[in-house]
């Protein structure tokens, strides 16, 4: 681990190499939780901590690296019942479950006098930590002002405007000043249209929030896999596993027509679905930079296309 970047889990104590295969599954991908469909990425660089006491920083409470979003050296921020504010820069996670915050230093130790905090880690990390430099900073490119990553949408409308062609990623498609539509297809964010649907435009396939089924416990229209675009595995539906908290289990499989339309096992009564199930036709990758010697700013754009020769 402190020498190769390998895809590995932790299946109890053993820590297991993935295959391809073992890949298509979320769980078993780098920093993806475990346990808790849909085994979503981390996504809050900061976590609030209420302690039991109103005006003062005492009290017992939880730090989630998992819903942290933990990197070494991110400053964390603690803030009591009482809004008072502790930020806690960590090295790396603690390779114990109980430790107390010391509010001078600003760190977690095992001595100081302030409130006992639990630590809940990512267990490979917790289990065999990163050491050396080795630590999650690896640094591919430096100066790097943006990294964008689009998705081709072959439905997408394009619109004319002031004698240019617009999509939505360009100035000016969301202008009711734009014309058309002349024509379709470009490469798109996912969930482009997420909070406009007051302007009236016309939807694409990947337009819109995620499938619900692909997070299908939370609350609409929320979803932790907005604007993730994820091939999925099929064992969601015969794993054993109630995903979408409904009284049956797997209905998608269970040879029995559940929902009493469409015949057995229709692709309505899977409890899952990828966020967006449609293939994938193209992506394009967009990297912006600041070159020091020319004192400029210089862009690349790659675009790789899945669709067969």
């Amino acid at each position: 681990q402190n020498n190769y970047d390998i895809s590995a889990r932790l299946e109890g104590s053993q820590i297991v190499l993935n295959s391809l295969g073992d890949v298509t599954k979320r769980e078993n991908r780098f920093w993806h939780r475990q346990t808790s469909f849909p085994h979503s990425l981390p996504s809050i660089a900061e976590t609030n901590i209420s302690f039991s006491a109103p005006d003062t920083i005492t009290g017992v409470g939880t730090i989630d690296f998992l819903d942290a979003g933990f990197v070494p050296g991110m400053l964390i921020s603690v803030r009591s019942a009482g809004e008072i504010d502790v930020n806690l820069r960590i090295a790396s996670i603690p390779n114990t479950t109980t430790m107390k915050i010391d509010t001078t230093s600003g760190t977690l130790n095992s001595e100081s006098a302030g409130p006992v905090v639990t630590i809940i880690g990512h267990p490979l990390l917790i289990n065999n930590p990163v050491t050396g430099n080795r630590q999650g900073e690896d640094v591919m490119l430096t100066n790097v002002l943006s990294f964008d990553v689009r998705a081709y949408d072959p439905t997408v409308s394009l619109f004319s405007l002031t004698g240019s062609t617009v999509g939505p990623s360009d100035p000016g498609w969301y202008s009711t000043a734009a014309v058309g539509p002349v024509g379709s297809g470009d490469y798109v964010d996912l969930g482009y249209l997420i909070g406009k649907s007051a302007l009236g435009l016309p939807p694409s396939m990947f337009s819109e929030p995620a499938n619900l089924k692909s997070d299908p416990l939370t609350p609409f229209p929320f979803s932790r896999l907005d604007r993730v675009y994820d091939t999925w595995s099929f064992h969601y539906e015969h794993d054993g596993i109630n995903q979408d908290g409904d009284t049956d289990t797997d209905e998608g499989t269970d040879g029995f027509d559940n929902n009493g339309s469409f015949g057995v096992d229709d692709i309505n009564e899977r409890e899952t679905s990828p966020p967006y199930p449609v293939p994938l036709r193209g992506i394009q990758v967009r990297i912006r930079v600041y070159e020091t010697d020319s004192r400029s700013v210089r862009e690349v754009s790659i675009n790789q296309h899945f669709v067969p020769e």
